[in-house]
Parts: structure tokens; C-alpha cells; sequence
């Protein structure tokens, strides 16, 4: 045998090897996935969280009508919709657990790092960008001041309010934006009901809520949503799905896919149609 035969034989071997581990790395990724949403799966029930099938990825989410809620054991809201759309196209449930939404971002904070898990709806903020795999823009919504027309008064603005109690939810960048503009007395709740029930009774006087929000859960306490007041507009929030940093880019990718195939084929503009902004 030639010398050069040697050499070519020798590059073939080589070429044929990296041949073999480039179509063999796509495989490992999609095992890798797999095994983390196993492992999600499996940790669950000690993390609270709920499964209809094993092997899926766990789905967090907060009680924020008329984003995410549950009713009769059913999860509605626009954002639940569009993600339990996402899901059903990876072929999976879409099985949503509610928490307390300081629950549910503690969930992924304490255990996020070693489970891949998904939580919704999450505002995006400078302080979170670090902490999450941000998978898709769901929506977007105005932050407004919402208050009630006592005597007839109009609106009220965030100079007028900087002394009086003002609620938002806790933990949420609402919260931490009325304190940052120099509001002192922010009441801040668990849920947006206690808020609305606290402007109700009179205990809060405003309130910056979404505006999506603020008419939805006002029916629920009784209170009439064209009795509210729509002020100042502070923020433009968007609403994502998020992912934990066990997520890999693999899983974070398909997620995408399926959500960018709902706005192709009109699922998504059908879904968000059918909750009007007021």
C-alpha cells in the first residue's frame, strides 16, 4: 500500500468520525431535554405541583384573571389558553397547578436551577431577565391607576396619591414601581380580589392594576366596572411564558416553535380576540 493510500484512508476514517458525531449531537440534545422534563416530572408532587401525564413539563401559574385563573378545576384566562395551546402541539396536557403567585415565583426560584419547569403569566424586568428563560411574548397590557369616583372626583393622579394608601400585587413590578416613584403608603396583596375589595371598602384609594385585570376581577367582588376610574398609564407590561435556567435550549426551542405556528395559523390573534381589553 502507497503511502498515499495510507493518507486517504486515514482522512476517510476521520471525516466519517465527525460525520457520525455531528448527527449524533442533535440526538444527545433531544435525550438531554428529555431526561430534564423527566426529572421535572418526577420531582412534582414534592414541589406541590400537579401532573396529568409523566414526563411533561410542570406548568406554574398565578390566579390573575383574566390572564391565568381556574375554574371548576379548569384553567381559563388568554394566557393559560395560549399556553395549553402550546403544549397540546408538543403533545402534552397542558396541565396548569395554581399557586399563590409568591408562591409560584418562589417555586422556580428555589428549585429552578435543577427541574425544568415553566411558570406564567411573568412580567419582564431588568431585576428578572437573569433569573429565567424567557420563552414568548403572550401579551401586553397597560398598568393604569385605578381609582373610584367619590364625590364625584376625577381620576386621581400618582402626585395626588404619593401620601395615600395605593394597592398592587405583592411581589410584582407594579409594587415595586409605585414604591420606586415615591408612593409611601403601598398596601401591596396576594391576590388582585383583596385589592379590588380593599378600593371597595375604601381602604385603599387607588390601585394600578393591568388594565385587562381591573374589570374582571371587580365583577368578582361586586364592585361595577364602569364605576372604576381609569388614570394614569405608568407601564406597558409584557407577559410571558417563562422557563427555569434547568430548561434546555433544546425544550426552550420547540416551545417557540409551537407558539410561533399558533400566530401563523391564527390560533393566537382567535384566542386573545376573545378577551377585549376594556
Amino acid at each position: 500500500m502507497t503511502l498515499r493510500s495510507i493518507i486517504f484512508i486515514f482522512t476517510l476514517s476521520l471525516s466519517c468520525k465527525g460525520a457520525s458525531q455531528q448527527a449524533s449531537a442533535p440526538a444527545a440534545a433531544a435525550a438531554a431535554a428529555a431526561a430534564a422534563a423527566a426529572a421535572a416530572a418526577a420531582a412534582a408532587p414534592q414541589l406541590g405541583i400537579e401532573l396529568w401525564n409523566a414526563g411533561e413539563t410542570p406548568i406554574v401559574a398565578g390566579s390573575i384573571p383574566p390572564y391565568s385563573y381556574e375554574e371548576q378545576g379548569v384553567a381559563k384566562g388568554v394566557v393559560a389558553e395560549l399556553v395549553r395551546e402550546m403544549a397540546q402541539r408538543l403533545g402534552q396536557s397542558g396541565h396548569i397547578t395554581f399557586l399563590p403567585w409568591a408562591r409560584a415565583q418562589k417555586t422556580l426560584a428555589t428549585h429552578g436551577e435543577k427541574h425544568a419547569l415553566l411558570l406564567l403569566p411573568l412580567t419582564r424586568t431588568p431585576e428578572r431577565e437573569a433569573r429565567y428563560r424567557w420563552i414568548a411574548e403572550l401579551l401586553s397590557d397597560e398598568a393604569v391607576l385605578v381609582t373610584l369616583p367619590r364625590g364625584g372626583e376625577a381620576p386621581l393622579t400618582l402626585d395626588q396619591l404619593r401620601d395615600r394608601p395605593v394597592g398592587a400585587l405583592f411581589r410584582s413590578p407594579l409594587a415595586q414601581l409605585l414604591t420606586d416613584r415615591g408612593c409611601q403608603l403601598v398596601d401591596a396583596a396576594n391576590d388582585e380580589e383583596s385589592n379590588a375589595k380593599k378600593l371597595k371598602a375604601g381602604r385603599i384609594d387607588g390601585w394600578l392594576v393591568a388594565r385587562r385585570v381591573a374589570p374582571v376581577v371587580a365583577r368578582k367582588v361586586d364592585l361595577p366596572p364602569e364605576s372604576l376610574n381609569y388614570g394614569e398609564v405608568l407601564r406597558v407590561n409584557q407577559l410571558y411564558l417563562a422557563g427555569s435556567l434547568a430548561m434546555s435550549e433544546v425544550e426552550v426551542e420547540r416551545w417557540r416553535a409551537a407558539f410561533e405556528s399558533m400566530k401563523q395559523d391564527g390560533s393566537y390573534e382567535r384566542i386573545v380576540a376573545a378577551y377585549p381589553a376594556p
